[in-house]
């Protein structure tokens, strides 16, 4: 199932540069040049690292392939005061917290794309096509006690997804060859999840070493609508 998957989601992802590649093949000689809008490259500046490269196969018609790349990282340390206050008895404990987390995810999809407009200020544009993805996520926790000793916890998650992209959006001209870009992405995925949560805790004295560990693994359907996507085109 897995590799007849994997070999709809390659024909898939070919499909627009076949198209292109016929596009060019039976395009007419006499055709002007300045029908045929230019490639472009596209640069995401909001919601990650986003880069496309897009190929007009007709005057409304385009090819684009996209890479996308998020990541986050954070890592700290703080101090916990719990008490619990009863008449006559007053019960008071100090904990440090240090933490290490971060995820990064990537993703590529080949979208076709129309344009319903072509004015010299403004585009609209609609687009869809198969996509693919990998997410990572990792967390690392660490409480100290001088009561209890020290608890370790951690956890990381795996997640490999193919679905389809459609996406709608405006270029907007600020000169001749660059232009900003306004774009709302939905994704549709069908994802494979592995997970691994683990704990351990062991007392100052005498040593007392408990451990604990979880391992997940399934899958589920992934839908978003994502938030707005601003950017910059630029013409080759």
């Amino acid at each position: 199932m897995i590799f007849r998957t994997c070999r709809i989601l390659s024909v898939g992802l070919l499909l627009p540069l076949w198209i292109h590649a016929q596009t060019e093949a039976r395009k007419p000689t006499t055709e002007s040049a300045i029908d045929i809008p230019p490639k472009t490259l596209r640069f995401g500046i909001i919601r990650g690292l986003t880069g496309a490269y897009q190929v007009p196969t007709s005057t409304s018609n385009a090819c684009r392939y996209e890479f996308n790349l998020s990541a986050n990282y954070r890592s700290g340390n703080n101090t916990e005061n719990r008490g619990i206050q009863n008449p006559g008895d007053t019960t008071e404990t100090t904990r440090g917290h240090n933490y290490n987390r971060q995820d990064y995810s990537v993703s590529f999809s080949s979208q076709w794309i129309h344009s319903f407009s072509r004015r010299p200020s403004a585009i609209v544009y609609v687009g869809f096509g198969p996509s693919i993805s990998y997410s990572y996520f990792d967390n690392g926790s660490k409480y100290t006690n001088a009561k209890n000793g020290v608890s370790q916890q951690k956890n990381n998650r795996k997640q490999y997804g193919l679905g389809i992209k459609g996406l709608i959006g405006l270029d907007k001209a600020l000169t001749p060859s660059i232009s900003l870009f306004l774009e709302h992405q939905l994704t549709f995925e069908y994802r494979w999840l592995s997970e691994e949560n683990s704990s351990r805790a062991y007392g100052p004295d005498p040593i007392e070493e408990h451990r604990y560990f979880n391992d997940i693994t399934g899958n589920f359907i992934y839908a978003s609508l994502s938030s707005l996507h601003i950017g910059i085109s630029v013409q080759l």
